[in-house]
This record gives C-alpha cells, sequence and structure tokens, in this order.
C-alpha cells in the first residue's frame, strides 16, 4: 500500500470516531451491562417492587402467585430443615398468643359447663325434671335442655345459591345429623317450590319451622346460610347470620361463585361456619337455696344418725365376717376341703368351693352373736383331694385293698404287698386307670398260690376233659389234647402271673397240630403212577385232586401253628434205558406233578421237585417204579 493510502485511512478513521464516537461508547457499555451477571441482578432488583406493584388484573396476579409458589415453597422447607430453631422464632409470637388465647377459652367453657351442669342436676329443680322425665317419657336431657337453654344452634350448612350443593357443614356435639348433602338439596327443593307458588319476585324463605326445631335460612349472591335452632333465637341473631355469610363472600368470592363440589377448596370458610353454634342458657337464680335453708339443719341432723347406724351395722357386718372368715380358714386346714368364695344371702352365709367325698367336715365349736351355726350353708363340689390319707382311701376303694393286703404310698408310688387271691391280682396288674393321686403301682411283693391259680385259670378257661393239670415242684403243668385257641388263651392268661406262679404247657398238643402231622403221614403214602413216560394211569388221574387238598390243607395248619413245612415231589423211573434218558425223564415227572397241583390253587413256594436217586437194590424192571411219590416234613 502507498503512503497516499494509508493517509487517506488515517484521515478516515479521524473522521469516523469525530461523528460516531459517542454511539460507540454507548453501545460498548451496553455490551458490558449486557454480559456482566451482576449488573443484570442490580437491574432486576431496581424494577421489581415498582413492577408488582403496577399489577392491576386479577389474571396476572394469579398467575404471578402460581409462578412464586413452587419456588417459594421449596425455599421454605429448605429453610426450615436448614435451620428450623430459627423458623420457630418467627413464629413463636403470632402462633403461642393464639395458642394461649384457644386454651383458655377452652378452659373457661368446661368450667362453666361443669357449674352448669352440677347445678342442674343436684338441685329440687333438677328432681321436679326428673319426676317429669319419668311421668311424660320424655329423655331427662331433653327436659333439661327446655328448662335451662334459651336456644341453641345445633347446625350450620352453607349451601351453593345455584346448582343447591353443600359447601360446608357444621354440628355440634350430639346433635343429629343425617345425610347432610340430602338436607341441602330438601332446603333448595322447598326454596324453589315456595318461589314458584307464592312469591312472584326472587324474595327468598327465610324461615322453616320442622317440629320443635327451626331452620333460618340467609341468602348472598352465591351462597345460601341455613341453621337449625333449637329454641327462640333473639332478633339479632338472623344479623349474625348475614354477618357471618358477607365475610364469607367478601374472602372467597369467585371459589363460592364457581363452587364444583370440591369441599375441600373452601375449608377457609369452615371457622367462620362454626361461629354460628351459639347457644344462650337461662340464668338460674338462688331461690331453691334461700327457700329451703331451714331444712338443711333437719337434713344434717338425719344424716348424722343415718350415719351412726350405718358405722354400727358395718362394724356388727365386720365381726360377723371376721369369724367367718376364722371359720373358712379352719375347714381350709382340714385335707381335701377348699373353700373357693363366700358371701351372705338372705341372711345366712354361703359358703362354695371344693371337698373330696372322703373329707369330713366339722361345724363351728363354739356360738356367738356374730357366728351362728345354723346360718352357715355349705356347698362344696366334689373333687379329688391329693393329701396322703385321701389318696390312700380313695385307692383301697378303687382296687378294694382288704383282708391280708397292705399298702403304703411313698412319692405317689402305691406299694402293695400279701397273699392276694389270683382275680385280685390280675385286675390289679391290668389296671388301665390308676387312682387319682397314685402315678405307679408296685405289686413285687404280692404273693400267690399256685393251687389257687390254678383254680382260677380252670374257672376262666373251662378247662376241657382232655386235658390235666397239676402242681409239680411248685409248678403248673399242663398235659393232654385241646384246642389252639384253647391252649392260646391259657398261655395269654398265664402271662400275667409269670414271675409269681411257673407253668408248663410243653405237654399239651392241639387238635390242629396232631392233624398236620396225620396229613404229613397220609401224603407220604400217596403216589402217582405213570403208565409211560409221561402219562398218568388213570386210577392216579382221581389221586392228584386228593393230593391238592391235603397240601391245601398242610398249609392252612401250618400258617395257624406259625410253623414251616416243605414237600418233595420226587419222580423215579424203572431200568428200562439208560441213566442218560432216566435222571432227565424223574425230574419231568416231578415237575409235571407240581405244575399240575399248581393248576389246583396249591401254593408251591414249599414244593421242590427233584429225581429220585438210582437204587442198586431195587428191582427196576417192575412197572411200579414208574410214578411221583411225596416226602413231606415239618421244618
Amino acid at each position: 500500500m502507498s503512503d497516499v493510502q494509508s493517509k487517506n485511512y488515517s484521515e478516515l478513521d479521524k473522521l469516523r470516531s469525530i461523528i460516531l464516537g459517542a454511539e460507540n461508547k454507548t453501545v460498548e457499555e451496553l455490551k458490558e451491562r449486557v454480559s456482566s451477571l451482576d449488573r443484570r441482578s442490580q437491574d432486576v432488583a431496581e424494577i421489581l417492587p415498582d413492577a408488582l406493584g403496577r399489577i392491576e388484573k386479577e389474571e396476572q396476579k394469579e398467575a404471578l402467585g402460581r409462578a412464586l409458589s413452587e419456588p417459594l415453597e421449596k425455599a421454605v422447607k429448605l429453610s426450615i430443615k436448614k435451620d428450623p430453631k430459627t423458623f420457630s422464632d418467627l413464629l413463636y409470637p403470632v402462633i403461642l398468643p393464639a395458642i394461649r388465647r384457644a386454651v383458655s377459652e377452652m378452659l373457661r367453657s368446661f368450667i362453666e359447663r361443669i357449674d352448669r351442669t352440677v347445678s342442674q342436676r343436684f338441685s329440687l329443680k333438677s328432681l321436679k325434671w326428673r319426676i317429669e322425665s319419668a311421668r311424660t317419657g320424655i329423655p331427662f336431657s331433653e327436659i333439661l335442655l327446655r328448662n335451662t337453654i334459651i336456644y341453641s344452634v345445633e347446625q350450620a350448612m352453607l349451601i351453593h345459591r345455584e346448582t343447591g350443593l353443600l359447601i360446608q357443614h357444621s354440628y355440634t356435639e350430639g346433635a343429629k345429623h343425617t345425610d347432610s348433602d340430602a338436607v341441602s338439596a330438601m332446603l333448595m327443593a322447598i326454596q324453589s317450590f315456595v318461589q314458584d307458588s307464592f312469591v312472584e319476585n326472587d324474595e327468598m324463605l327465610q324461615r322453616v319451622t320442622i317440629g320443635d326445631h327451626m331452620v333460618y335460612l340467609v341468602d348472598g349472591p352465591y351462597a345460601i346460610l341455613a341453621c337449625v335452632v333449637h329454641g327462640l333465637p333473639p332478633a339479632s341473631f338472623v344479623d349474625d347470620m348475614r354477618e357471618i355469610l358477607e365475610s364469607m363472600h367478601a374472602l372467597e368470592p369467585d371459589s363460592l361463585k364457581n363452587f364444583s363440589g370440591n369441599k375441600s377448596d373452601l375449608n377457609i370458610l369452615k371457622p367462620l361456619l362454626d361461629k354460628c353454634l351459639q347457644v344462650e342458657y337461662k340464668e338460674q337464680g338462688t331461690e331453691d337455696s334461700q327457700k329451703y335453708k331451714g331444712m338443711i339443719k333437719m337434713a344434717a341432723w338425719s344424716l348424722a344418725m343415718i350415719v351412726l347406724l350405718t358405722m354400727g351395722f358395718l362394724l356388727f357386718n365386720k365381726l360377723q365376717r371376721d369369724k367367718v372368715e376364722d371359720y373358712v380358714a379352719e375347714l381350709n386346714q382340714q385335707p381335701g376341703i377348699k373353700v373357693l368364695n363366700y358371701y351372705k344371702s338372705e341372711g345366712q352365709w354361703q359358703l362354695e368351693g371344693l371337698m373330696d367325698p372322703d373329707a369330713i367336715i366339722r361345724k363351728p365349736q363354739e356360738q356367738s352373736i356374730f357366728l351362728d351355726p345354723e346360718k352357715i350353708q355349705i356347698n362344696l363340689s366334689a373333687f379329688q383331694g391329693m393329701d396322703d390319707s385321701l389318696v390312700m382311701s380313695r385307692a383301697r376303694d378303687t382296687l378294694n385293698i382288704s383282708g391280708s393286703l397292705k399298702s403304703t404310698l411313698g412319692n405317689k408310688v402305691l406299694s402293695v404287698n400279701g397273699n392276694a387271691p389270683a382275680h385280685w391280682y390280675l385286675n390289679a396288674k391290668n389296671l388301665k386307670t390308676l387312682p387319682i393321686g397314685v402315678n405307679a403301682l408296685d405289686l413285687t411283693e404280692i404273693k400267690l398260690e399256685p393251687d389257687e391259680v390254678m383254680a382260677f385259670l380252670d374257672q376262666v378257661l373251662e378247662s376241657p376233659e382232655t386235658v390235666s393239670a397239676r402242681i409239680v415242684d411248685n409248678k403248673i403243668k399242663y398235659a393232654g389234647i385241646a384246642s389252639l385257641d384253647w391252649i392260646k388263651s391259657l398261655n395269654k392268661l398265664a402271662e400275667n402271673f409269670l414271675g409269681k406262679v411257673s407253668f408248663d404247657s410243653s405237654s399239651l398238643v392241639s387238635h390242629e397240630q396232631r392233624r398236620l402231622v396225620t396229613l404229613l403221614n397220609t401224603l407220604n403214602a400217596e403216589s402217582i403212577k405213570f403208565l409211560d413216560a409221561t402219562n398218568i394211569q388213570s386210577r392216579s388221574e382221581t389221586v392228584l385232586p386228593q393230593v391238592a387238598i391235603i397240601i391245601l390243607e398242610i398249609d392252612r395248619l401250618s400258617s395257624l401253628l406259625n410253623r414251616a413245612y416243605q414237600i418233595r415231589i420226587i419222580g423215579e423211573t424203572d431200568a428200562d434205558g439208560g441213566e442218560e434218558i432216566n435222571l432227565p425223564l424223574r425230574l419231568r415227572r416231578a415237575e409235571s406233578i407240581k405244575q399240575k397241583l399248581k393248576l389246583y390253587g396249591v401254593p408251591v413256594g414249599q414244593i421242590i421237585s427233584e429225581a429220585d436217586k438210582p437204587d442198586s437194590n431195587r428191582n427196576d424192571n417192575q412197572p411200579g417204579q414208574r410214578q411221583v411219590r411225596f416226602e413231606a416234613s415239618l421244618q
């Protein structure tokens, strides 16, 4: 670039600074102000109070409130969480006086109520009202309210004027109230009926009489206030209602106007509605107390006499009760008696409790003005006492311990010794339930005579004539033939006397055992003959079913006698052919008979089929050797 051009540019910059210098400075300042966070915060702080004060439209106020509600709520929560003491110190000047006034008002009202109740319930007027209640059937509380209360507002309802919906409802404790929504709807229906039928303009119904209650109605732009009153309120009561309703409209006009049924939106009006629940009492004079002052002295003397008589009566009863308690203590010391309760009824003392049947009741030994034995009625229920003397008496009765038998009791174990009859020993040993107070029965010292036991068994079992019994070396020996059931009964009964008397029944044979032996011998004598290698002779065809019957009976009797048995079926051949042919043939014949018996239902578990061994002394040319024979024995 030439020197001329540089000079021209320099002059141009000077000209621009002269013309635009102020504007450039302003732009730089604005850029600095916008880019600085502190400057922007300071500007907002300067204009924010003035901007908030210039908000006039309700929509803008509501929008601002909604925008600030959430951050303010979070800020308060954070502040409380961070330093709750500071927050409580801030609220202390406001909350404490309110709490103090509420507690003071509650105590004052409570004291007035107690004073009023005492003066009304314990006076001659109260007695008169109670008589009237009993005569007319009207509850005393209702008569009391009628004579002591000028008026009482029992319920107050705030009703939406346009829809008839119940906005809020307050009522006194004990007031009868049903469905408040239905009541409000009914009042609006009556209101509409009156306007349609009797009133040309929009004038509202002001009062409705329902029984002994009066419903006062005050209307406002958006809501109607209804109060249910018992009694006659002053003329200013309606004005008070109107002031309360106006306060409600002033506090929440928009919410009342646009009420849609959500009562929680207008809970702020509940305290105002509660102010309608007023009550006014009649002033109670002191005429009753002044009128009957003269009677107080006479009542005092009468009361003194009553007190003296009562004290004398109580003293007499006290001395009489002490005597009865001494007698009860004496009874409780006797074994088997326990008095649990005593009381006086119709001039007699009733004693109730428990008594063992073996206990003895002793009447009072001396008679006095405080205790008459004839005026003591003892009603004791039976029970089992645990005293040793009572337990022993109960055990002797239960076990029939008498004669030469002696008994002792120690540690709840009853020991009996001496010579005992066989039937007594059997009953005692098999006693299922011991007497109460006895945990165990010791019969080790009991002695039994063998001849008496033998006679007892003979009588109980009715021994058959085929059985004999005798005593040898102090042992009872049985011999002979009897049924298996009889022998089992003998052995079972004899087990009860083991350790006292010895028994020997080894010489007893049962009918079943003898028959079993006979059947075994009969089977051993039978054989099945063969014509040739596998065909049975016609005569032997009839023998085979009989063999099956014998084996079935052997199996039944063996099971009955609990004896094991074994049957061997042995196949035989004659001398024709060599041993290499006859040995398998003998085995086939034995096995074929075993299978035929199985078809007859014979259990083959105890049957063994085998081939006979060659016998050099036997004449193998005889056809009788083509057979199968049986060998049966007990194991």
